[in-house]
């Protein structure tokens, strides 16, 4: 019932896409946000919505307030936030603390790896429920990408980076990178990888696997391809995040995302994500500070930053096809998957 629920909202959600109704689209997102916050109470228990699952739904919400007559029984209410929020989503049950993830193109799939695990997991992005455990490294999965040809790149410890299909779940070839382990894996539009690995090498290979080029490069493993496919943005020790142009090598310019002068290695990004117009840059960092903030890329200026209660040591980021949600995990952390809605429509 949840399952069905909660699609049949996203597809009425697409039609409205493509006409003017401000009124029924948030009605629309704030019940697919009930439908998604609930699911695992509506899915064993289907009568919940009209009581528990309305119950602690926020005050101020247009679905509270629609269907409050339901709950004209209940003498006191417990204390609830009076909006949405931000936050989503968050996908738990995963075995151990993650160490990367990666969202499909059609934002259908999240793909998660865990700590000291040779297996990964497939989501429901929509339902956060598990879709299939992938198994077939020799050491820990550091590293997952989605391919455009629905195709998933797991790159491990083991210097191999496996292709997998995602509708069959099977695994389509195995590729060999270097002698280090497969720390990053950046795609592109056309398929081809960028992978890092930690002897620092960058390769580049095409959509059949095969390896194009290769060179020495003194960065950080996180990579992260811009949206002309041409141009990579990685970390570099002084908090920069420098852009590289992939064909020529060459370095094009830097964003500053710390303070000048600042040594502070807590003030260093740990993780990096472009957003899928090219326009902004996410970087996290970790405690004290515990933030994501996003970055103008063309002027380099601060646009927002979120607060994250804890974690973001070590963590994987990235941005949903559509730039308008985050999603992040944290190494250090307990094993969840936290969704952000970056959007001003939809922000609290």
């Amino acid at each position: 019932m949840a399952n069905a629920s909660t699609h049949c909202i996203i597809v009425l959600e697409s039609v409205l896409s493509r006409r003017n109704s401000s009124e029924l689209s948030r009605l629309l997102y704030e019940s697919r946000l009930f439908s998604q916050f609930n699911h695992p109470i509506i899915s064993k228990a289907p009568l919940q919505p009209y009581f528990s699952a309305l119950l602690f739904c926020p005050t101020e919400s247009i679905v509270r307030k629609k269907f409050s007559h339901y709950l004209a029984w209940v003498v006191k209410t417990p204390v609830i936030d009076k909006s949405w929020g931000e936050q989503m989503e968050i996908i738990t049950k995963h075995c151990g603390h993650i160490t990367t993830f990666a969202i499909s193109k059609d934002n259908r799939f999240l793909a998660s790896a865990a700590k000291r695990n040779r297996r990964f997991m497939l989501w429901d992005m929509i339902l956060g429920t598990l879709v299939h455990e992938f198994k077939g490294h020799t050491a820990y999965v550091g590293s997952l990408a989605f391919l455009q040809n629905d195709e998933l790149a797991s790159g491990s410890a083991d210097g191999i980076i496996n292709l997998w299909n995602i509708e069959s779940r099977s695994l389509v070839r195995t590729l060999k990178d270097g002698e280090g382990s497969v720390e990053w894996i950046a795609v592109s539009r056309e398929s081809c990888l960028v992978t890092a690995s930690s002897d620092k090498n960058l390769g580049i290979r095409n959509a059949s696997g095969n390896l194009l080029k290769s060179f020495k490069l003194d960065w950080p493993n996180k990579v992260e391809f811009l949206p002309n496919y041409v141009d990579v943005a990685a970390i570099d020790a002084h908090g920069l995040v420098q852009i590289w142009n992939v064909p020529s090598q060459k370095f094009l310019k830097f964003i500053r995302t710390t303070p000048k002068g600042a040594c502070n290695w807590a003030a260093i990004p740990r993780a990096i994500a472009v957003s899928p117009d090219g326009s902004k840059l996410a970087t996290a960092l970790k405690p004290p500070h515990s933030s994501i903030n996003i970055w103008e890329i063309s002027s380099g200026n601060l646009l927002k930053t979120i607060k994250v209660s804890e974690g973001l040591a070590e963590c994987s980021m990235v941005f949903s096809p559509d730039g308008e949600q985050i999603a992040y995990a944290d190494k250090g952390s307990p094993s969840a998957i936290t969704i952000w809605n970056i959007s001003s429509d939809h922000s609290s």
